[in-house]
């Protein structure tokens, strides 16, 4: 049996401890040929009657920020945007901002309105109000939306600092989204589905899983939380399927859509079906760090924040990153692991994905379960990155 398997399985067998929700990990070749592929564990880990496969239905929350920034560069190639124009051309919420300070107490008016790649880089100075106090009290005060509805409203706020001039894990892509839709006059599911979807095939793929997908009960993969003490049931951080396509979590798809999306972006905008959706020069963009200066994101990467989009350092490891369009990338080697140049993201319920295109791997891991980026799942995606270069790689 592959070392990767018998992680995966251990992870999450009924009887040891802890229990991990169920687990699907996929490994693609630079050819977009599937290498390795493992289902693990059950849709509701209670009923072994249903064990999770490769056509279970995930909730992809923030790994919908890396399709967000496709259907973006497919625009850019025709011409129809430009990655360095000022986001206020399309939209008025982003005239006449202002910068917020970390208590909420003051205003200064910005700078400038952000650009498109500011948005797809997370410079832009947006950020999840949840994750500012001065965002949390400005919102209290001023009756803004608390929640994520599915609605762009909850995003309406203050820049927490000047555009370009930091680094903050936040709003741009559910605004990208919304740039989409003024720029082709259709929504931006239809947009994806058009231009991404069904030319690659990812026939699951949707923002409206309940109305799209016939089967959607059936097949969908409950969200439980994990612990020592086992499963229980539990709920996703955020509305999905809701009347508002939101580029920054909204989507559904299955393990075989994502692996089919992930071997594109390694053949160079090529999908496994030989249709072609991005130019090679515009995947080359979309890895190419962009950060003049990638202080304010390493700082980040480093912070207790850091270990929730990050993967485990073991002892006296260190790494360097900057950010592409739309994801992490790494500028160093990791020692028997990703190699630089390495793009990766995730998702709130413990998604992860990463294209290492120097090693000619592209990996996801899909799953259904909270907390996210607990020491106890980062531990485990790293035994199972270490057994995938291992098994494939020569180091």
């Amino acid at each position: 049996m592959s070392q990767i398997t018998e992680i995966i399985d251990d992870a999450t067998n009924p009887s040891t401890k802890p229990v991990f929700g169920p687990l699907v990990v996929s490994v693609i070749d630079k050819n977009g040929k599937l290498i390795y592929e493992h289902c693990s564990g059950f849709h509701i880990p209670t009923n072994p009657s249903k064990p999770v496969t490769t056509c279970s239905l995930f909730p992809i929350m923030s790994q919908t920020k890396i399709v967000t920034a496709v259907a973006t560069m497919i625009l850019v190639e025709r011409g129809t945007l430009n990655l360095d124009e000022s986001v206020s051309k399309y939209l008025p919420e982003f005239e006449n901002l202002t910068v917020i300070n970390a208590d909420g107490t003051s205003h200064t008016p910005s700078k400038s309105s952000p650009t498109l790649r500011q948005l797809l880089t997370h410079s832009a100075g947006l950020c999840y109000y949840f994750l500012h106090p001065g965002l949390v009290k400005w919102k209290k005060e001023n009756g803004g939306m608390m929640g994520l509805d599915g609605t762009i409203k909850p995003f309406e706020a203050p820049l927490i600092y000047q555009p370009g001039e930091g680094w903050m894990y936040g709003t741009g892509l559910e605004w990208i989204s919304q740039v989409i839709q003024v720029v082709t006059c259709q929504s931006f599911g239809t947009f994806c589905k058009e231009n991404i979807f069904t030319p690659l095939q990812m026939n699951d793929a949707s923002f409206h899983p309940k109305k799209e997908i016939s089967d959607w009960e059936e097949r969908r993969v409950p969200f439980v939380n994990f612990s020592e003490e086992g499963l229980t049931e539990g709920n996703l951080p955020c509305s999905f399927d809701v009347a508002h396509e939101m580029g920054g979590y909204g989507l559904v798809c299955s393990p075989d859509d994502f692996t089919i999306f992930l071997a594109t972006l390694i053949r160079g905008g090529v999908g496994p079906n030989d249709v072609r959706i991005l130019k090679e020069q515009t995947i080359e963009e979309m890895f190419r760090p962009q950060l003049d200066d990638p202080t304010f994101v390493q700082s980040k990467a480093e912070s207790q924040f850091g270990k929730h989009m990050m993967p485990r350092m073991s002892q006296g490891e260190t790494f360097k990153v900057n950010h592409g369009i739309s994801g992490i990338i790494f500028t160093e080697d990791l020692k028997g692991r990703r190699r630089a140049g390495t793009m990766h993201w995730g998702g709130a319920p413990n998604t992860t994905w990463w294209v290492d295109r120097k090693s000619g791997i592209a990996c996801h891991i899909m799953a259904q379960m909270g907390p996210q980026g607990t020491p106890l799942v980062s531990e485990l995606y790293e035994s199972i990155e270490r057994a995938i270069y291992s098994e494939f790689i020569k180091q």
